[in-house]
């Protein structure tokens, strides 16, 4: 199946902490991508190498956190998503999905409204 608008919003946010731009958002949604296709691409992109460099940890983990939730990762968590990425069993774009994924409560209320802007912001855009 391929990837939908509201994974690509979902993405760009858990990963890069910003809305899509619409000619991205063409990109993916025209070319018929498939999800695991764009979590590859995520991570392995420039735009990713200059916010994460080449390694995953602690840093990359909260700043997922802060992207989505304004807060950093609990213990828990942090050991988890960077033992996920570190075994190979994720991309860590796959692991950000996967935080924004389990977001609950107040979380997943932070992402709900900043999804809703990112929106607002990329149709102005388009």
């Amino acid at each position: 199946m391929s990837v939908s608008a509201a994974q690509l919003y979902d993405l760009y946010l858990a990963y890069f902490g910003r809305p899509p731009d619409p000619a991205g958002m063409r990109y993916y949604l025209e070319g018929n991508f498939q999800l695991e296709d764009v979590l590859r691409g995520f991570s392995a992109s420039p735009e990713s190498v200059t916010l994460n460099g080449s390694a995953f940890g602690a840093a990359q983990v909260n700043a997922i956190y802060q992207n989505l939730f304004n807060r950093d990762a609990e213990p828990a968590g942090l050991a988890y998503w960077q033992n996920e990425v570190a075994s190979g069993r994720l991309t860590p774009a796959a692991a950000a999905l996967g935080i924004l994924q389990g977001a609950q409560n107040a979380d997943l209320a932070s992402v709900q409204n900043k999804v809703t802007v990112a929106r607002a912001f990329v149709e102005q855009l388009d």
